[in-house]
């Protein structure tokens, strides 16, 4: 008897991923009258339709608001920002295999500062510290923020007087929360310094309206030798 070979059919099955989206910057600085370019990189097995969003509304091309793509980049350039204009894009691709999203934030706020000053001290009891900040419009007044950084056997220790050091170690912005500096009623009014406070200090700006970096310096006196601390600003 004669037995016939099985039959096989065999189908290849495969998965295809909706486009995926990569933003350039998450965040975007500009000021008013100034040009903003907010860039996403779309890729996709098949080719995707991108689209871009202020908020939940779609944007249509206008002589102010212009979207350009070459290859997998895909730029919205806004001409002329207004103030209506900051806030929160998204950038869509659509195809059949499914949609994709990425926001971007675009911001009127100046950027984070960056310490310029030198990391160690040429006084013994106080410091010269310095910062820029990328800004287009002009800043109105930082706010400096510095505290002593404790080694780990110190830990929950409480420091009394005035214990002030250099050099310093510059750090990224606090929270939009201003840090608290607690003064104990006591003999010469001795100040109670816990670990993670932080001691504050507000100054006005010197006026720098036609200057995209704009920047500070300011001398933090009746400190400590030997000691480190780590330093924050905020602008506005």
């Amino acid at each position: 008897m004669e037995v016939c070979p099985k039959a096989c059919s065999c189908v290849a099955l495969g998965y295809k991923d909706p486009p995926e989206i990569s933003v350039e910057r998450q965040v975007v600085f500009s000021g008013e009258g100034q040009e903003a370019a907010l860039v996403c990189i779309v890729h996709g097995e098949a080719q995707p339709e991108v689209m871009w969003f202020k908020d939940t509304m779609q944007i249509d091309q206008t002589d102010r608001m212009i979207t350009e793509a070459r290859g997998a980049r895909h730029t919205l350039i806004i001409r002329k920002v207004h103030a209506m204009d900051f806030g929160n894009f998204s950038c869509v691709a659509d195809n059949q295999l499914g949609k994709s999203r990425k926001s971007i934030m675009l911001t009127g706020k100046p950027n984070v500062a960056t310490f310029r000053s030198a990391p160690i001290s040429q006084w013994r009891d106080k410091y010269n510290i310095s910062w820029t900040v990328d800004c287009f419009t002009p800043i109105e007044e930082y706010k400096l923020y510095y505290k002593p950084i404790f080694s780990s056997q110190d830990q929950g220790h409480q420091m009394y007087g005035p214990k002030l050091r250099s050099p310093f170690i510059p750090d990224q912005p606090p929270s939009p929360a201003y840090d608290t500096f607690n003064y104990h009623a006591g003999y010469g009014n001795a100040i109670h310094w816990g670990k993670n406070e932080w001691r504050d200090i507000l100054l006005a700006a010197v006026p720098q309206s036609k200057h995209y970096t704009q920047g500070m310096s300011y001398v933090i006196r009746n400190l400590d030798p030997d000691q480190q601390y780590e330093a924050k600003v905020q602008s506005r």
